[in-house]
This record gives C-alpha cells, sequence and structure tokens, in this order.
C-alpha cells in the first residue's frame, strides 16, 4: 500500500464519522451461512485468535496471502504471535503504529491476504455471499466468541483501537449468530447491539471495540471482511490498478451508492 500511495495521486479525503453506515439493499440467508459454518469446522482447521493467549475469541482465516506457504492459509489474517508478549497498554495500538512500515507479505499487509480458502467454493451460500461483493475482497476473517469464556466491558478505554482507514481497506462486519449482550462501540458513544443478519461498515479510522455486556452460553459468530475501494484487483496477473473513484470519493459515498454489493 505504502508503494501505491507513492506512484498514485491518492490524497486522504475528509474524514467521515457515520457509526450506522450499511450497505443499500444488503441481505443474506444467514441460517444457511452458518449451517456452512459448521460444516467448515469439519473440513478446515479452526485457529484460536494468535495476537494472544488462546482465550474467547477463534476461528480462521477466509481468505489468504497466496504467495504464503499452505500451512499458513487458514490462520495468516486471524491475529499474529508476535504480540502475544505485549502489556494490554500496547496490544490494541501496535498494529496501528506498525502498520505503515510493514513489508510486502506480513500480517498488516491487507492487500495481501486477496484470495478465498479453497474450501469456500464447496460451499454455496458463502460462495454466493462474497461473490455479490462489487470491490476486491481482503482479509476476510471468520470470528467466534465463545460467550462462556468472555470478559464483560469494563467503562473505560480498554480495548479500544483503530484499523486500516477505510480509503484502503473498508470493513464490513457481519452478524451471522448474536444477541443484545455482544456488540459495537465506538468512543464516547453507546454500544450498537446485533442480532443475525445484521451488518455494519467499520469506521476503522476512528477508535472502536467489541463490546460485551456479560457471560452467555452463546457462541457469537460473525464475519468480517475488507473491499478495496480505490482499487482493482486482476486475478490472473495479481495486480492492483487504481480506479476512477482514488482520491476523489470517499468509500463511505460509494457505499452509499450502491458501487459495494450486486
Amino acid at each position: 500500500m505504502a508503494w501505491i500511495k507513492r506512484h498514485t495521486p491518492w490524497q486522504s479525503l475528509p474524514r467521515q464519522f457515520d457509526p450506522t453506515l450499511q450497505i443499500p439493499g444488503f441481505s443474506i440467508d444467514h441460517a444457511a451461512i452458518a449451517a456452512e459454518i459448521e460444516s467448515l469446522a469439519q473440513s478446515a482447521p479452526f485457529h484460536h485468535w494468535r495476537s494472544q493467549p488462546p482465550g474467547a475469541l477463534y476461528g480462521m482465516s477466509l481468505s489468504y496471502d497466496p504467495d504464503a506457504p499452505a500451512q499458513e492459509w487458514h490462520s495468516g489474517s486471524f491475529g499474529h504471535p508476535r504480540y502475544r508478549t505485549l502489556p494490554p497498554t500496547e496490544y490494541f495500538t501496535a498494529p496501528e503504529r506498525e502498520r505503515h512500515t510493514a513489508p510486502r507479505g506480513d500480517y498488516l499487509d491487507s492487500l495481501g491476504f486477496r484470495k478465498l480458502i479453497p474450501e469456500i467454493d464447496r460451499l454455496p451460500a458463502l460462495s454466493a455471499f462474497f461473490n455479490r461483493f462489487k470491490m476486491p475482497v481482503v482479509r476476510a476473517t471468520l470470528r467466534i466468541l465463545d460467550g462462556r469464556k468472555v470478559a464483560p466491558t469494563c467503562n473505560d478505554h480498554g480495548g479500544m483501537h483503530q484499523d486500516d482507514p477505510p480509503e484502503e481497506v473498508l470493513r464490513i462486519n457481519l452478524c451471522i449468530t448474536g444477541s443484545p449482550d455482544f456488540g459495537l462501540q465506538y468512543r464516547g458513544q453507546p454500544p450498537l447491539s446485533a442480532v443475525a443478519g445484521d451488518h455494519l461498515v467499520i469506521n476503522s479510522d476512528a477508535d472502536h471495540r467489541v463490546w460485551v455486556a456479560r457471560k452467555t452460553p452463546l457462541q457469537r459468530i460473525h464475519l468480517v471482511l475488507g473491499l478495496v475501494p480505490w482499487l482493482d484487483y486482476d486475478a490472473a496477473t495479481a495486480t492492483w490498478t487504481p480506479n476512477r473513484h482514488l482520491g476523489k470519493t470517499h468509500p463511505f459515498d460509494l457505499i452509499r451508492a450502491g458501487l459495494a454489493w450486486e
């Protein structure tokens, strides 16, 4: 991404904050996707979130870097062990500091995670879901929170962080199973809960965190994925090309215009 910025008329546009932004016309068969996730667990390895010792969060990478070893395909974008030794005060912000200098092929190279794992081809609901996006999909992950192991969110700013800015990667958070006990919270804002079928476009350049009200028997299942708004991808040549919106149209406006979902 740093190389692309140096060789294109890349410019960040004025920041927008729209915590309830959704994709127009978005609808999915969440029950069918939930069933396929259950079958996926029988054919592909689930992993604990690798950035921390094993805890409440587990799942897998649904997209991978085709230049990476095959043993990394299902875990390469699901956290990184190098963050395990960091104290809580640094853990959430370390990727923010490192993102600007991360080399190609690194865990923080979102454009690298550009190919869906092979198992998706055999799952019709998930395959159809991904095929309906009109922007390239990167860094797709399946994230499951074991409600029996979670810690309720405190009334402080713990866990607040930022991800790739939306002009680089638009982050979509889709709830497959959920309840009012789980949600998303922005700094200074009340939590936004989600139930099955709900989704949000994450304001990734604003401080945010996962919010948990209490322990529960529920296994909260979300799909979290990135859309690349200003670049097109050609899988045949493995190349990225600037599109006509680069530096001109805010990614949130592309969402509102219906340019993300078929």
